[in-house]
């Protein structure tokens, strides 16, 4: 009685050290096989496949912050998937084999028509977790081509507009006080760098630099920093984007 009494508080806490030897292998339910484990969220995922890649338990957190929220959120889509399919496979969610994977895949692609880009995501979410680096393997690689070309990607862009419009709006409107000055310049530094109004909104008048009879306006963001060129008239104006750190 006892012995079963210590078995179930091993299933419901899932951390015991000492077991008693005169217990039955057998008696222990199905349920508390490591193959049954329960979803425990993005975030747990992670840090718990992190762990087990041998990440030191003190340097998880920092390393988790190479990952932006939404970046784990969106893993998370994939992990739960995972998981219903593991747990309907009798599979171990931490180390399933490319063969595994490539069904999970497989199987996505018959219930689902999402296209490539999704697929991709899933790649990189269950590549963070997998044992090696199933991401890089060439027949995962092979199948990954495969399905972009049965899922070909969806174009960024339906269509595009002329912006001679807004230009000859813009010139065209009379009127220089500061507020229409200001959208005036925001308009135009959108046109230009196509960058979205959450970007422009970082510029800090600290970062406007004069280089070159230019101005250098530096834009720090957390996922990458872009640098913007804006030369004075008469000389060739251009501007430049770079993007320096991933997900």
């Amino acid at each position: 009685m006892f012995n079963l009494w210590v078995i179930s508080k091993r299933q419901q806490l899932r951390k015991l050290t000492i077991v008693s030897s005169e217990v039955d292998n057998n008696t222990i339910p199905e349920s508390s096989s490591p193959r049954k484990q329960p979803y425990l969220g993005g975030l747990q995922v992670i840090r718990e496949a992190l762990i087990a890649k041998g990440v030191p338990e003190c340097a998880i957190t920092t390393t988790v912050r190479s990952l932006t929220e939404a970046t784990i959120k969106q893993y998370g889509s994939t992990y739960k998937l995972w998981w219903t399919f593991c747990d309907q496979h009798d599979i171990s969610p931490f180390k399933a084999d490319k063969g595994q994977v490539i069904t999970f895949f497989q199987n996505l692609l018959g219930q689902s028509d999402n296209k490539y880009g999704s697929f991709n995501s899933h790649r990189a979410a269950l590549s963070l977790i997998s044992p090696g680096n199933i991401g890089e393997d060439s027949l995962f690689k092979r199948f990954m081509k495969g399905i972009a070309r049965a899922r070909p990607p969806k174009p960024r862009y339906n269509f595009t507009w002329d912006p001679t419009r807004v230009l000859d709006y813009l010139e065209n409107r009379l009127g220089d006080s500061l507020k229409h000055l200001s959208r005036k310049l925001v308009t135009l530094l959108t046109l230009a760098t196509g960058q979205q109004l959450q970007t422009i909104s970082l510029i800090k008048l600290s970062e406007i630099k004069t280089h070159d009879g230019g101005l250098y306006i530096y834009i720090y963001i957390y996922i990458y920093i872009i640098y913007l060129l804006l030369q004075t008239p008469g000389k060739t104006s251009y501007i430049k984007a770079e993007h320096s750190l991933e997900k």
